[in-house]
């Protein structure tokens, strides 16, 4: 989900002005708790007024059930790194398992849908330039990955 939000530039020099997540304690110790529900303020264009994207976080489903123990479908990305760096594609991950576990023929849905949540986590994580651009790339190779080799 993408709002945008215009703020005079006048209110940005040196100021917080997206609210920092609440975070909520995780279902297992192993793996840190991550923000149930956040915003960033993203700057898109540098005419007065400025105009914000607002980047969503896909957080983790409070259904999942992480128990690697049950199969590849509660561990998140299974032998893929569950970040890069700043980017958490547990919840994209997370969402594609349950979206496999859903009755019915929907593999290329799930895919996709994962290609485009580990890109929003990409966008939340890091603002336009290098890093952003290596963090879309990485999640093409998750996306590539599950294309070939996920089974729903």
């Amino acid at each position: 989900m993408r709002r945008v939000l215009v703020v005079s530039s006048i209110c940005l020099a040196g100021l917080v002005v997206a609210p920092l997540p609440s975070h909520a304690a995780s279902a297992n110790p192993a793996k840190p708790a991550q923000p149930q529900k956040a915003v960033v303020v993203k700057p898109v264009a540098k005419a007065l007024p400025t105009v914000f994207t607002v980047q969503s976080f896909v957080a983790v489903p409070s259904n999942y059930i992480y128990n690697p123990s049950l199969g590849s479908l509660h561990d998140f990305c299974t032998s893929s790194p569950d970040s890069w760096f700043s980017a958490d594609f547990r919840g994209p991950c997370a969402i594609h398992d349950m979206c496999y576990e859903q009755p019915g023929s929907h593999k290329k849905f799930c895919d996709d849908q994962l290609e485009v949540q580990l890109t929003e986590n990409c966008d939340y994580a890091y603002a336009p330039g290098a890093s952003r651009s290596t963090c879309h790339g990485t999640a093409n190779v998750y996306w590539a990955a599950v294309t070939a080799f996920g089974d729903d």
